[in-house]
């Protein structure tokens, strides 16, 4: 281990993930004019330009107007890259000569405008508009006019840009264990002509090949984002001001204080009455927690009417996102129809929880009063959703003995979290390429790095062990890599610190594994084992390079099958699963860990099993090894993770 300041110790390598913008490419935090349209051209409007501000999110419109106009308007309008209409956007109107600057207009139909006598030269026109969430492919309409009546009377210039490539590289920490050869293979071919010497000639280079892994203890919240990237789709969340997705889909949030917490105008309605949020990352310990919205109807406020917060501003970090909900007094009741546990809401309450068949939830909360009568709090997949909110059906119940439930006198609390599965929709199928940056010391200059360029997520491996910690094999395959020295610097962009949190281990914090064969009738069928000795969950998308001529590396990548596979040893109790094997019957198999008030579950609804082969030796136990190859199920996944940021203690160490 080296001690100096250059050290090249491996505890200096830093490693990194950023997404990028398209194959090769990192946001670098301008706008691009993807198209730019304009009516008829017009003498008064000489020119107009365009430049945008990452720091300050805000674009700058100049329209040059010709001398001699007495009075001009303008007006900014933002629709989404989905056709959502955003509106009026422009924030401020100057202008950089003599002139009366006469204010915004309040009803929306200008940003502003200004009078002046008519100026012997031309004249700026600058509209200023502050953008808090810019996605690529929104449109802005930007319409001048030389007149102080507003638009439809004098000359009128009207442009329509698409922006493209907005946003600045945000670099997320990663905490490798090992690394499994990242970086990248060069391959020579030697000259060997036939000569007398009988010596080789200097070999030339023929390719490259990048790609690269490395080994991570599994945490909360340290692979749920790049999970996107192993699953080809973005999660579905529920309201949260720290969406994984993108930085577009995430409130604003503001402050707290009193019982009120206060976001941005208009995204109150995303959070119905009786959801259960959960605040962190404020400086005063009252102002962190789960409370429950009782009030939404104020602009950008949401009353939580039980809470006491200390008057504070959003820190850097702070975090408001949906956790659950919880149902009004005795409005929850339930039935037991075949391999369904159906509850219903007197008040059709279901419709407010955007569920989809496949999720994973949690039943019941803490206080006896949010639970269910005759039912233990504990987790069930989502089978069905009435269209009208009044039934929800759910299967794979991990409590014993689901019943009949009045729900009397019951405030019901459910809990739910975010959603990561493969997707059916080829619209939903996103192909996500990365930068991994591996830092590697110093050296006289400054800090060295590494990178893999147009990194795809290959294979994902969820290791549970026995009597250990749980943890992940992860692999990308990539088009090239690229060094640089400590005077080039690493790249730029924000850096995000990962959090500390603790590591899920397989003795305490496995509250489920179970590996059944489908049955019409039973709502928790059977497992096929008493207990898992170890297994390995696998994910393998298939990514190859491909190879062209006058293309040093892969040109492109090649993306195959998504495939799910695993392996399980298991200590044998009946002969259920080697008659299962032999039957080729279908399989499901979850896993559920919870830690911390917070967890997760994979969930493989429909495998096929291999192996089953017993393992029998002397003065041991007997063992039965199984293989596991998934396939798509009815709903059309083959593997769905549920990501609960939030769960009651009663499910702690379970």
């Amino acid at each position: 281990m080296g001690c100096g300041e250059n050290s090249l110790s491996s505890n200096a390598t830093g490693l990194a993930y950023a997404e990028e913008v398209a194959l090769k490419i990192l946001p670098d935090g301008t706008v691009g004019v993807d198209s730019v349209g304009a009516t008829s051209a017009t003498s008064e409007f000489t020119a107009i330009e365009i430049s945008w501000d990452d720091v300050t999110r805000r674009i700058t419109l100049t329209g040059t107007i010709a001398a001699g106009e007495t009075s001009a308007v303008a007006k900014i309008t933002q629709a989404r890259g989905d056709g959502t209409s955003v509106g009026v956007v422009g924030e401020l109107v100057s202008i950089n000569s003599p002139g009366t600057f006469t204010g915004s207009d309040p009803t929306g139909t200008s940003i502003g405008q200004w009078a002046g006598a008519g100026e012997t030269g031309s004249t700026d026109l600058i509209a200023i508009v502050y953008i808090p969430s810019l996605q690529n492919g929104d449109t802005f309409t930007i319409e001048f006019a030389t007149s102080s009546a507003g638009f439809g009377s004098g000359a009128t210039k009207v442009l329509t840009v698409t922006t493209v490539g907005t946003g600045v590289a945000k670099w997320y920490e990663l905490e490798p264990n090992s690394y499994d050869s990242l970086g990248s293979e060069i391959e020579t071919v030697a000259r060997s002509p036939i000569n007398a010497s009988r010596q080789q000639k200097k070999g030339v280079v023929t390719d490259v090949t990048a790609d690269g892994g490395f080994n991570t203890d599994i945490t909360q919240t340290n692979l749920q984002r790049l999970m996107q990237g192993f699953f080809f789709a973005k999660a579905h969340e529920r309201a949260t001001s720290s969406s994984i997705k993108s930085a577009a889909d995430s409130i604003t949030l503001t402050s707290v204080a009193s019982s009120t917490i206060t976001i941005a105008a208009g995204d109150e309605t995303k959070f119905k009455i009786g959801s259960l949020v959960k605040l962190s990352g404020f400086a005063n310990a009252a102002n962190n927690g789960v409370f429950e919205v009782t009030d939404n109807t104020g602009s950008g406020s949401l009353v939580c009417s039980a809470a006491s917060f200390t008057s504070e501003t959003a820190p850097a970090g702070a975090k408001l996102e949906i956790v659950g909900y919880e149902f009004p007094a005795a409005d929850v009741s339930a039935a037991l129809t075949g391999n369904r546990f159906v509850m219903t809401s007197a008040a059709s309450k279901f419709g407010d929880l955007a569920l989809q068949v496949g999720e994973w939830i949690h039943v019941g909360g803490d206080a006896i009063v949010n639970r269910l009568l005759s039912n233990a709090p504990g987790f069930a997949r989502v089978a069905a959703v009435a269209s009208d909110g009044s039934t929800l059906s759910l299967e794979q119940c991990s409590w014993a003995t689901p019943q009949a439930d009045a729900g009397t006198g019951k405030q019901l609390q459910i809990y739910l979290g975010s959603v990561i599965r493969n997707e059916k929709d080829p619209t939903l199928i996103k192909c996500q390429s990365y930068q991994l940056e591996r830092q590697l010391g110093k050296d006289n200059f400054g800090i060295q790095s590494q990178y893999l360029i147009g990194a795809v997520a290959n294979e994902f491996k969820l290791n549970i062990p026995s009597v250990e910690k749980l943890n992940a094999d992860v692999s990308f395959t990539a088009l090239d890599t690229q060094t640089r020295n400590g005077s080039t610097g690493i790249k730029a962009g924000t850096r995000a610190t990962m959090p500390v949190e603790s590591a899920f281990n397989t003795t305490s914090h496995i509250y489920q594994t179970r590996l059944y064969v489908h049955d019409a009738d039973a709502i928790t069928p059977d497992s096929l084992f008493a207990f898992v000795m170890d297994g390995e969950l696998t994910i393998n998308n298939n990514v190859d390079g491909l190879k062209a001529i006058g293309t040093l590396g892969s040109m492109d990548l090649n993306v195959g099958d998504f495939e799910v596979s695993g392996t399980l040893n298991v200590y044998f109790a009946t002969v259920a699963a080697v008659e299962a094997v032999r039957a080729n019957a279908d399989v499901g198999f979850n896993v559920i860990a919870a830690l911390d008030n917070a967890g997760f579950v994979f969930d493989i609804p429909l495998l096929s099993l291999g192996g089953g082969r017993l393992e029998v030796e002397k003065d041991a136990a007997i063992m039965l090894p199984l293989e596991t190859m998934a396939a798509e199920n009815a709903a059309g996944y083959t593997l769905l993770s549920t990501w609960f940021a939030y769960l009651p203690t009663v499910s702690m160490d379970s």
